[in-house]
């Protein structure tokens, strides 16, 4: 199952500004945790209305 991962445009920009490597390792990454979230999570934390939200690290990043 597919999963959609929902990114802010903020995100998107910031990613751009990257060097290519960077880009593609985190390219690559969300499209992993897009087909199995739970997977990649490294620890979660509650949103602000305590929700958990799953955090996975990737190199120096924290892919929420």
């Amino acid at each position: 199952m597919n999963y959609r991962l929902l990114i802010d445009f903020v995100v998107i920009e910031f990613l751009e500004t990257l060097p290519r490597r960077e880009r593609l390792l985190l390219r690559g990454r969300c499209v992993a945790i897009r087909g199995e979230p739970r997977a990649h999570s490294d620890y979660t934390e509650p949103d602000d209305v305590g929700r958990p939200v799953d955090i996975h690290i990737c190199g120096r990043f924290a892919i929420k």
